[in-house]
């Protein structure tokens, strides 16, 4: 039996050291690859050391919690959760770590007052068992919070050996991202067994954790934090001013879009034109290096674009107000009848429709919801989520809805009620931290 669990052990170690090995020799092409995504966007060659480990360490010797968001998404649902920790532990600094710059955007945006003195941030270090534990070493963290599922084995490994708590929280887990996690067998379920706490949205993602090996009592099910989200302060008085600018017309929000999800965008509002309707569209691509492209498709339909860098509101004569500004897609669901949500017309799995929710608008989203799983189903089933499957129809039931302001008020009623229901998820996420904090 001992000689059998020291064979598992060292079978582990050696697919530990062939996928860090493989990490080893693919590093020219990892920096190839963010040298040719700084063409577009050039701060993915920022603090290049950061990648490697090397951060400063604290000036200070107050405890540190270690939360990663990879991007703008994860940093987001974070940051409730974040001022909760700022202001629960207020003898603790937060040390947050993204992956894309537009994450990093988010954190110097939403924590502006306190960074560089309560907030601290960087870049994740490579997977590297060096890396990491020069990193750790320098931020000496008492608390690692990973936001939804972003898994490293050398993290979680070098976490583990330095006796540093890892807790998942808003973890999410599909079909099809627990069958790749399985075909992984040991990698995957040293990964997953290696967390104190695994806090789960939902129940079924509960099941596939512990299927993949983590320890029942461990995995609890807290609901989303994203329904949580602190809504900014000067939410009303922004509302106050943008509400008259387009009290009159129809509007349409095309919340976080891809390429191709535009055009479909653009072709309702050529209907909405022929059907003689003045309607509106705000578009909010996902990612803001696209934002020229998205500004040419939508002039090479002849359409009237106003951009949010260059002015406050959109025009009467707007076809289309481009918000190619972050942070302000909150204030701008609240001028909204009708929302798109993208990543859904095309195969990304789609994105968070819980800020549409909030403002009691209801949402519209195509067949490609892997990322969602099973959170929107009581969406769904109330029609305030309405999935299509194709361009065609999204064209036609948003021309409808808009066409019916009696409809589109009773599911916005229905989408508030639900989303007000399904809050309360960062709540059991802070008694879960205070297991390992104790009470601040």
């Amino acid at each position: 039996m001992v000689a059998l669990r020291l064979l598992n052990i060292q079978g582990l170690g050696l697919l530990r050291l062939l996928y860090s090995l493989a990490f080893h020799l693919s590093i020219p092409l990892v920096l190839l690859r963010l040298w040719w995504r700084a063409r577009r966007e050039p701060d993915y060659l920022d603090q290049l050391g950061q990648r490697f480990g090397s951060v400063p360490a604290p000036a200070h010797d107050a405890k540190v919690i270690w939360v990663h968001a990879v991007s703008a998404g994860e940093t987001n649902a974070a940051a409730t959760l974040i001022r909760q920790l700022l202001e629960r532990y207020p003898d603790c600094l937060v040390w947050v770590t993204n992956m894309t710059p537009t994450g990093r955007a988010r954190v110097r945006e939403l924590f502006a007052d306190e960074l560089g003195q309560r907030v601290f941030q960087s870049w994740l270090p490579y997977d590297l068992g060096w890396c990491q534990s020069r990193f750790i070493n320098a931020v000496k963290p008492e608390l690692l919070i990973l936001i939804d599922t972003e898994l490293w084995p050398n993290m979680l490994a070098q976490a583990h050996k330095a006796g540093l708590p890892a807790m998942l929280v808003n973890g999410r887990l599909s079909e099809s991202s627990a069958r790749g996690y399985a075909r992984a067998g040991g990698l995957s379920r040293s990964m997953i067994q290696s967390f104190r706490h695994i806090l789960v949205q939902t129940a079924p993602q509960r099941e596939r954790f512990v299927a993949l090996g983590a320890d029942p009592g461990r995995v609890v099910v807290t609901g989303s934090i994203k329904a949580d989200q602190q809504l900014p302060a000067d939410l009303a008085s922004r509302l106050g001013e943008l509400r008259p600018r387009v009290s009159t017309r129809p509007v349409m929000m095309g919340a976080s879009t891809h390429e191709g999800e535009e055009a479909v965008l653009l072709n309702w509002l050529e209907h909405e034109r022929q059907q003689g309707r003045n309607s509106l569209l705000i578009l909010a691509p996902r990612h803001p290096q696209r934002t020229d492209a998205v500004l040419g498709l939508c002039q090479g339909r002849g359409m009237q674009v106003d951009r949010r860098s260059e002015v406050d509101y959109p025009t009467d004569e707007s076809d289309v107000f481009l918000l190619d500004t972050m942070g302000e897609l909150i204030y701008y669901y609240g001028v909204a009848d009708l929302a798109f949500v993208g990543g859904s017309m095309v195969p990304v799995g789609g994105h968070n429709f819980l800020e549409a929710s909030c403002h009691g608008i209801p949402v519209i989203m195509g067949p490609y919801l892997h990322n969602l799983d099973e959170v929107p189903a009581a969406f769904i089933e109330a029609g305030v989520l309405k999935v299509v499957q194709d361009s065609e129809a999204l064209v036609r039931l948003a021309s409808e809805l808009l066409a019916d302001p009696e409809q589109l008020q009773q599911l916005g009623s229905e989408a508030l009620r639900l989303f007000r229901a399904s809050q309360g998820g960062l709540t059991r996420t802070m008694e879960m931290i205070q297991t390992e904090l104790g009470g601040g």
